[in-house]
């Protein structure tokens, strides 16, 4: 596709024939989507910088608000697409946005909740929320603070797990097609069940719930720093390294052959933060550093093989 007729269509100068071209096209394959946000945030990045030079500070910084907030729901409508959930007595239309490897981006719903969405997320969430419940579904990681509404629980649906809560902050880690699962809490309360009702954990403030051998577990929260992934930083507190090599390959879309024994046994740990603008190749050269193994990289079949 070309990139000329795509900054087009973003800034909204195409014909109806060439809007069809672009939505086909961005339907048909992942690969579409993400090149088209990479320019839409650049595209979005160039409005900004010739407002920063006209405005206030105050002025630059709702510029910029606004537009990462179009970029999202644009992106959420043609590429999400929307559709009906029959379930309930009427039909309530649904957005979905997916965020490309090595972004975040920030959304207000419709009760005026906000959710930060990390890396590789996928989430479903309705243009409004019915008289009785607010729910959404979450594929990968989320930040979320929940407006209160005493009357209406607000329901996050994961792949395996459901978190409700009535006004509160929490963080929920659930990608899709991985053992990993963690709820965090903040503030509030929220309660934790899995999808066959078989567990169910209440949690207080600064604890938060973790999958381990198939059971839900309680732990305290040591450190708030895990949460500054909203500000584009990776935090890591002694975890394994096994743990943070599968969480590198969720937030960059690769994969991590594991050869190494002493990897593999969660021998080894880890603590520290790295900045997502830096890339995986420096903070597999950090973590090399600190812990014994190489790596091969192999950009054809997008692996990353740790020895």
């Amino acid at each position: 596709m070309d990139n000329r007729l795509i900054q087009r269509y973003i800034s909204g100068h195409v014909s109806e024939d060439e809007k069809k071209q672009i939505l086909n096209w961005l339907e048909a394959d992942e690969q579409n989507m993400r090149h088209y946000m990479a320019l839409r945030k650049l595209f979005n990045f160039e409005l900004w910088r010739r407002e920063e030079k006209k405005e206030t500070t105050f002025s630059r910084k709702l510029t910029l608000e606004i537009l990462k907030i179009a970029a999202v729901f644009i992106l959420s409508f043609y590429i999400g697409g929307i559709f009906s959930d029959t379930s309930g007595k009427e039909s309530v239309t649904m957005q979905s946005v997916y965020v490309p490897m090595g972004q975040h981006v920030e959304l207000m719903l419709a009760d005026g909740s906000k959710v930060w969405l990390n890396a590789g997320s996928r989430f479903f969430f309705p243009t409004s929320f019915s008289d009785d419940v607010r729910q959404v579904k979450l594929e990968g990681e989320g930040f979320f603070e929940v407006e209160t509404d005493k009357e209406r629980a607000f329901i996050v649906c994961t792949p395996e797990y459901k978190i409700k809560a009535l006004g509160t902050s929490f963080n929920v880690f659930a990608y899709e097609d991985t053992e990993l699962f963690e709820a965090s809490l903040l503030e509030g309360k929220i309660e934790v069940c899995d999808n066959n009702r078989m567990q169910r954990i209440a949690l207080s403030p600064n604890q938060k719930v973790s999958l381990e051998n198939g059971r839900l577990k309680t732990l305290p929260i040591m450190h708030s720093d895990y949460f500054l992934w909203r500000e584009g930083i990776i935090s890591f507190d002694n975890e394994p390294v096994l743990a943070v090599m599968q969480k590198l390959e969720l937030y960059f879309d690769v994969k991590m052959n594991i050869i190494n024994e002493q990897v593999k046994a969660n021998h080894y740990h880890y603590t520290g933060k790295f900045r997502m603008r830096d890339g995986l190749e420096h903070i597999l050269k950090v973590l090399q550093m600190k812990k014994r193994f190489t790596y091969q990289v192999d950009e054809d079949t997008n692996t990353i093989e740790i020895k």
